[in-house]
């Protein structure tokens, strides 16, 4: 029986558990931690504590970095913006510098999380002006 450790204060979808039992078998144990995390090493504590065979996170790319570069590799729900109707779920916030925006959701599919890298460039200062 597979242990996978829900690391998110968002509640997995039904389609999210059933995609999971699906590729990890009927059996497959889906532990939901929603207690705000300090550090990528207190995610990979808690994994580790409870004897975990998988982990999927719904985290800051920065944390997600650390994870992978410790070899952990989570699995990442892939999920499609879409209209109110189609929607599995729903989050209001701030989008476009508009408060209160809603925007709606479906679960596509997991995949694995390998690697994250950020490439960055120095900003260049115009002294023309």
């Amino acid at each position: 029986m597979k242990k996978i450790l829900w690391v998110s204060k968002n509640i997995p979808l039904d389609s999210q558990i059933k995609y999971l039992k699906d590729i990890f078998g009927e059996d497959c144990e889906i532990t939901q931690d929603a207690k705000p995390f300090s550090s990528a090493h207190d995610i990979a504590k808690r994994f580790e504590k409870g004897s975990y065979d998988e982990m999927v996170l719904i985290a800051p790319i920065s944390v997600c970095r650390i994870l992978t570069d410790m070899g952990y590799r989570p699995l990442w729900s892939e999920m499609s913006r879409t209209s109110k109707g189609d929607s599995e779920i729903s989050v209001s916030g701030m989008s476009d510098r508009v408060t209160g925006v809603i925007r709606h959701y479906r679960f596509i599919k997991f995949k694995r999380l390998e690697a994250v890298d950020l490439i960055f460039s120095d900003l260049a200062i115009d002294k023309s002006t």
